[in-house]
């Protein structure tokens, strides 16, 4: 992406533009950012600038950009509109304006200065001045670029969370919804020390459900604030557009979770989780009805995969459209069903999680999200799926819709023949996991450890499995894999009991220092507490800190 590349290299190294010519008006960001030579003006359809002029190209925050525009040809009923970009502008036209003016050419030849206040609270860097054309600015070129020099020092600014061993602060974090479709973020950033590395930006919007609404991944300024050109002691103003999908519910449960990560090893350095209020709604009276329930509440459409594997999830969106402003938190019910088969109950749900149905407005358009998991014992076959509209009072059906299409639950290839293994074990998690044995090889830096596990029951949920290559006097990890059985593609709630799962764990040796160690296992609750699964060995005897060290240690070096 060159145009990223040089952009990114102009912010970071305060460019002075070079104008060779009266006549080198606009910007062409095709390969490389440079003057274009427009000797006869440039046509903006309806009026042709023929030139213009800064009252400066370099400003602080808090000054004021005038430009002043020279034109002519000019048609009745024009108009010139200005807006000074964030280079991030040219890849996302989402993101909002820093400044704007506009001006109404009047006929003939003529010319006007329209002023930009640049606020006090934008990042040091080169900024795009945009010059659109008419109501719609159907028609826009780029001018010259400016620089905004440095900012406010953040000695004063109270920090609310570090990330990088503290290298890193953020003073502020909000979120505001200006629309339906759009949030707008602000975070102000500072470096307590400089910082060699160029880290990850992660934002991610959930609801209460952990649904996710909007995710970014991208570096500080969309590319254009690496962190290893962050000014000691300087504020960092950084700004994102997260666009919203249609229907999103409001409410005020939402957490965005800002993190930094390095981008080679998608490690983390920290994370910071903001609470985030959405209350503006989609309005879309007119959006289509399939099902009535009642005067209040209709189904506008209804997303269901068509297939699905044993052991898997059926996330499934369900469009509510508010008729009237409903009088009560109405609830669903979910149910699979197939004659002669099976038939699966999912329980009672809210219509969307965190957002209260009494909270909508008339006209608003909300997307109902669920995930029903599929036992993985469920008999394969094509199953009709419905929803009920509940009271959630007396429990009373408002009425049902039934999906035209079944949804078919695919049967899923497993094995249930152990292989042959170097070590048998017979270790237990929780009464549901068997480690039968297990295969271990070393290939260079590399430790290569293949488990082979049981399901003695169907467990209850997808564990993390933990392996430590650990101090044996201390027993402090020195080397450490996190992770779900085959790269966290096929979890533990997907097993049926009685099968065999093998599964291949790498743990990186490079750095270990010399000397043997234990490798240790165990199984682990994902989420704040971390419960690790109760142990025991082959003979049902409790195991310390319930973790396994496997017979074979691991020696590194020549000790």
């Amino acid at each position: 992406m060159p145009f990223v590349i040089s952009l990114a290299l102009l912010v970071a190294f305060s460019p002075r533009i070079t104008v060779t010519d009266d006549s080198d008006l606009t910007m062409d960001f095709e390969g490389m950012p440079y003057l274009h030579h427009n000797p006869g003006g440039v046509d903006l359809g309806g009026w042709r600038m023929v030139g213009y002029r800064y009252n400066s190209d370099r400003l602080a925050p808090g000054e004021t950009l005038r430009v002043t525009l020279d034109w002519e040809e000019v048609q009745g009923g024009s108009s010139a509109t200005l807006r000074m970009v964030a280079p991030a502008a040219v890849r996302h036209d989402e993101l909002p304006a820093i400044a704007a003016a506009t001006a109404h050419p009047q006929a003939g030849t003529g010319s006007a200065t329209l002023e930009l206040p640049i606020p006090y609270d934008v990042a040091q860097g080169l900024y795009l001045i945009r010059l659109g054309s008419g109501d719609e600015e159907a028609i826009s070129v780029y001018l010259r670029p400016v620089w905004v020099g440095e900012g406010e020092m953040a000695v004063e600014q109270p920090v609310s969370s570090t990330f990088a061993d503290g290298a890193l602060r953020l003073h502020t974090a909000e979120a505001t919804q200006p629309a339906s479709n759009r949030l707008d973020l602000r975070l102000d950033w500072s470096a307590a020390r400089p910082v060699a590395a160029n880290y990850g930006l992660s934002m991610r919007l959930t609801d209460p459900a952990d649904n996710e609404w909007a995710r970014l991944d991208d570096q500080p300024g969309y590319g254009f604030l690496p962190t290893s050109l962050w000014p000691v002691g300087r504020l960092i103003h950084d700004r994102y557009t997260l666009p919203l999908p249609e229907g999103t519910p409001p409410g005020d449960a939402y957490t965005l979770t800002v993190s930094l990560y390095r981008v080679a090893t998608r490690e983390s350095v920290g994370e910071f989780a903001l609470p985030v209020s959405l209350h503006r709604a989609t309005l879309r009276a007119d959006a289509p009805v399939i099902a009535r329930f009642g005067d209040e509440l209709a189904l506008s459409r209804l997303k269901a995969p068509k297939r699905v594997q044993q052991g898997e999830t059926v996330l499934l969106t369900a469009y509510w459209l508010a008729v009237e402003r409903p009088s009560a938190d109405y609830v669903v019910e979910w149910r699979l069903e197939a004659p002669g088969i099976g038939d699966l109950r999912f329980g009672i749900w809210d219509l969307a999680p965190g957002s209260p149905p009494t909270g909508w407005p008339a006209g608003a358009l909300v997307a109902g999200r669920a995930a029903l998991s599929i036992p993985p014992t469920t008999p394969a076959g094509d199953y009709i799926l419905s929803l009920t509209l509940r009271d959630p009072t007396s429990g009373a059906s408002l009425g049902t819709y039934t999906l035209p299409q079944p949804v078919h639950v695919q049967e899923r290839e497993r094995v249930w023949e152990l292989p042959p293994m170097q070590r048998e074990v017979g270790a237990r998690f929780g009464g549901m996991i068997e480690l039968a044995g297990y295969d271990l090889k070393r290939e260079g830096d590399a430790l290569h450890l293949t488990l082979h596990w049981r399901a003695l029951a169907v467990p209850d949920q997808h564990y993390m499995l933990f392996v430590h290559l650990a101090d044996p006097a201390t027993g402090r990890p020195i080397a450490q894999v996190d992770t779900m059985p085959r790269g966290f593609a096929y979890p533990t709630g997907m097993w049926a009991p009685g099968e065999v799962v093998s599964d291949e764990v790498v743990l990186s040796l490079q750095g270990v220092p010399a000397g043997r160690y234990d490798l240790v296992i165990g199984w682990y609750e994902p989420g704040e507490t971390s419960h690790r699964l109760p142990a025991t060995d082959r003979t049902g005897n409790p195991l310390p800190d319930d973790r396994l060290i496997l017979p074979d240690g691991v020696n590194i070096g020549g000790r």
